[in-house]
């Protein structure tokens, strides 16, 4: 099973919570590995992102 990498870009702790349950809940429902990364701004992203 391949594993489907996603970036969470949000500086709102509470819209954060929002989308990893919601892309958690996903994940359950589907049987898919997810594998979030939450950054909280785009520069954050920019640093740490490395292609697979």
């Amino acid at each position: 099973m391949s594993v489907i990498r996603v970036a969470v870009v949000e500086d709102d702790e509470l819209e954060i919570r929002k989308v990893t349950e919601y892309l958690e809940r996903f994940r359950d429902e589907n049987g898919l590995a997810l594998n979030i990364k939450v950054f909280r701004d785009g520069e954050d992203l920019a640093e740490d992102y490395r292609p697979d």
